[in-house]
Parts: structure tokens; sequence; C-alpha cells
């Protein structure tokens, strides 16, 4: 009797206690995805500038001024679904005040509105496509940014992304760059084939959408999707990450440029190295560089199409107005350029100088022991570290993610000094898990194809002609 008691009581238990291996067995068979007892989060982390305001230039004065009408105190988090099933949740930071709590499904997006100054984080169940934008242009979808687009696993480079057209209402902004001969399709939020189009491998296409609008985009080989030429921005390098030997992108047309801020890269590497430039869309040499260790070589490029190649690992900035993010994995070393406000040198007509000057922030995800220039600094998780504009020696323990704001400093005119911020700025934040993915299994092309020099063409054919003469007077001996 007791024994039948006990088993009464027990059998329970077991049967309740093994239901979450019940149903993580079901999930499997049925889906055919094998889903861990606790799924890692996907972090994004940003700061909404604290300044959002342009100037005006008043040619009959030839100077630029205050204007007041592009004044902001708000900045948006913008999220779109990846997968169906996403649980978002947006946090303001130190303090991890919970503002926004949803589930998105597969291209729906939810909004978060937050005012200048604000630190955020958003958590992910699933890779998201996250964008921060602020500015009035941006909120009319009049405003161009340089954004490289993160695809559905969180990567630079993939065969599916799902994006939002941040663009203005004139002009081609969009390019698809393919590291693989592709056939790309792009269909809206309805399933409507907006775009279809075959690219080879080292070519691309430029393609402009209703602004603002959410779309998918697959390819049956591995792209790069990219929007904008203006503004600031790290290239991700096509082996992963942000820090490598192969970039893809443009500084678009020399008529898309001020003539007070022309396209400006920087590549910074520990280890010297030889970088060679390319015209992707002549695919021919555009220039070379020397970089030495632990140094810098600054470059005006304007080119629409590009291909930066080098020997040893290099973080690639186009250095203008706007955001850019950065991440670096663990225990990954770079050598990082924070803008300072020294003026950049040239003559440029009614103004003398135009300056520069970052903005940046470290995020850490995990307890982190960062090192900036030989300093060790204690993180923990969620904890926020200010940088200091210039060239550092950064690596960290764990991955960490780094936000860079950049505006022109001071305009400097003959009659008047005037400071500016930002109007208008936009970016793809990625995860802090995404950074430490590498891309393998690429069949890259050479971007310029290796050709027989003239000399051995010229040498081979004149080895032919004499073996030939030789032949002939061979034959004619008795």
């Amino acid at each position: 009797m007791r024994r039948t008691l006990l088993v009464a009581l027990v059998l329970p238990v077991l049967m309740l206690s093994s239901l979450p291996l019940a149903a993580l067995f079901w999930s499997k068979t049925a889906t055919g995805v094998t889903r861990g007892l606790a799924q890692e989060e996907h972090v994004y982390y940003g700061y909404i500038p604290r300044e959002m305001w342009g100037v005006a230039w008043l040619s009959g004065l030839e100077e630029f001024r205050f204007d007041p009408a592009t004044v902001v105190t708000r900045g948006h988090v913008v999220v779109v679904g990846n997968h169906d099933g996403t649980r978002v949740r947006v946090y303001t930071l130190p303090y991890g005040r919970l503002v926004e709590d949803t589930v998105l499904n597969k291209l729906q997006k939810v909004t978060v509105t937050l005012p200048n100054g604000t630190l955020f984080k958003v958590s992910a169940s699933q890779p998201a496509t996250v964008i921060l934008m602020a500015g009035r242009g941006m909120e009319r979808g009049e405003a161009d940014a340089s954004i490289f687009f993160t695809a559905v696993d969180g990567r630079y480079v993939g065969k599916e992304f799902v994006f939002i057209a941040v663009q203005g209402k004139t002009g081609l902004p969009f390019r698809v760059y393919a590291l693989e001969d592709s056939d790309v399709t792009i269909t809206d939020v309805n399933g409507t084939k907006v775009q279809e189009f075959r690219v080879p491998a080292n070519g691309y296409k430029e393609l402009s959408f209703e602004s603002l609008q959410t779309y998918r985009l697959t390819s049956t080989g591995n792209v790069i999707l990219k929007s904008g030429a203006l503004g600031t921005c790290f290239y991700p390098a096509v082996e992963g990450g942000f820090v490598g030997k192969l970039f893809y992108g443009s500084s678009g047309p020399d008529e898309e440029w001020p003539e007070w801020a022309p396209p400006h890269f920087v590549m910074t590497g520990l280890t010297a190295s030889k970088i060679e430039i390319v015209d992707l869309g002549f695919k021919r040499e555009y220039g070379e560089a020397d970089l030495a260790a632990g140094s810098n070589v600054s470059r005006q490029l304007k080119l629409s199409h590009m291909v930066v190649q080098s020997e040893q690992p290099i973080v690639l900035l186009m250095e203008s107005s706007g955001v850019g993010f950065l991440g670096l994995r663990a225990g990954q070393e770079a050598y990082v350029d924070i803008p300072t406000d020294e003026p950049y040198p040239g003559e440029v007509p009614h103004i003398s100088q135009v300056g520069s000057k970052g903005e940046a922030y470290l995020f850490a995800y995990k307890e982190t022991t960062v090192t900036i220039d030989d300093v060790r600094i204690r993180l923990s998780p969620d904890q926020v570290e200010p940088l200091t504009p210039g060239f550092h020696r950064i690596s960290a323990t764990e991955n960490i993610l780094i936000q860079l704001t950049n505006w022109p400093a001071q305009v400097y005119s003959p009659l008047t000094h005037s400071e500016t911020r930002l109007a208008n700025l936009a970016a793809c934040i990625p995860s802090i898990q995404a950074v430490s993915l590498a891309n393998t299994g690429l069949n890259l092309k050479p971007v310029v194809a290796s050709e027989l020099p003239w000399v051995y063409i010229v040498v081979a054919s004149i080895v032919v002609v004499l073996v030939a003469l030789m032949l002939l007077r061979r034959r004619k001996k008795p």
C-alpha cells in the first residue's frame, strides 16, 4: 500500500519534470532546428548624439550660419525582424530601463524614439536589422547616409538581407556588390517582386527604392548591400568583422561631395602593409599606399565603386560627418582612428579650413578587460567607456562594439567662424555577437584579371619564329 502511494505521488512529479525535455524534443522533430535550453540573445548598442543641428550656406554673405530649422531633440532606433517570432527588448543605459518589449515577425518593424544623449541597448532573441537614425531629413525620407546593411544572420556578407530604404528622393543610392555570380531578387513587405537581376562576381548593381519602406533581398551568391555615399562609415571586411584584407564599397562620384568635405579615407594597421586600391567600375588599379606598422595612411578617394586590398589586416574608415560602428572580437587587436578637431589641409573657395571631430563610445556586453594603448580597464556587462580623439591600439578579452559620431568641428569663412553638428544621420548597428563570425567558403575571383605580360608574349613569338626558321633550314639541306 505504501509503495503504491509513493508511486502515485512521485510519478506525476517525474512526468512534469520531463515536460521541458519533451517539448525540446518535439520542437526539434517538428521544425528540424535544434534549440538550446537557454538561447543566447543578440545584442546591439548605440548612442543618440546629444546635439543634432546643421548650418546653412548664405551665398550672398559667403558664410555659414546656424539653421534653427534643422534642430532635433530626438533620435530613432528602428528594429526590423529578420525571422518570425523574434522577441525584441529595448533598454536605456546605464540603468537598464525597459522602454520596449515586443515580438516581430519577418519584415515587421518597431520604432523606438529616444531623446538626444541617450545610451541604449537592443536585445533580440534572433538576429535582427537595427537602424539608428535621426534628423528631419531622415524622418521625411529625404536624406542619405553611408550604410552597410547586415544580412539576416548578422554578417555583412550574405545571401539574404532585410532592410529599410534609407535614401533621398533622387539618384540610385543603393549598391549591391557581388562577391560571387549572383541572381538577385528583391521583394516588398507584401511579397511583391520589385527588382530582379543578375550580377557577375566583382560586379555591382545600382538601385533605388521607395524611401523608408522595408524590403527583402535574396541572392544565389554572396553579396554586400550598401546605401549612400556621404557620411562616416567603417568598412566591413569581406573575411568577417572589421579588421581584414579585402573591402568593397564606394565613395561616390565627385559631384556628390561638397567642395569643403571631399571623401577622406583613413587606413590603419598594426603591421606594415602594401595596400592596393582598385577602380571596380573599370577593373583597373587606381592607386597604391605603403602603410607603416602602427600607423595610418589617409587618401582622398573619389570612386563610384572600389575595392581595397591589403597584404596585412587593416581597418578602413571613411571619415566624414555621420555615425559609424566598429566591432572587435575577443582577443583581436586593432589600430583605430577617432578623428580629432584638426582641420583638413586644402584650398577651398570662401572657406580656408574645415575640421572634423569624433565622439566615440565603447560598449561591453560581458565582463571584459579592455586594453587601450597599454592601459587596462575592467568593464562590467552593459558598461560604456568613452574614447578620446586620436589613434588608439584597442583590444578586449570579450567582443566589444564602438560607435563613432563624427562631425565637422569648425568651418572658417572670411566673415565668420561657425561650428556645426549633424543635421541627419543613419547607421546599421551590428550585433556584438556577429562581429566574431567569419565568412568562409566564399568563391572569390581576382578583381583585376592577371594578364600575360607583353614582354613574355614578344619573347615567345621570337622563339617560335626562330624555331620555324631552323626547321626550314634543315629541310633545305640535301
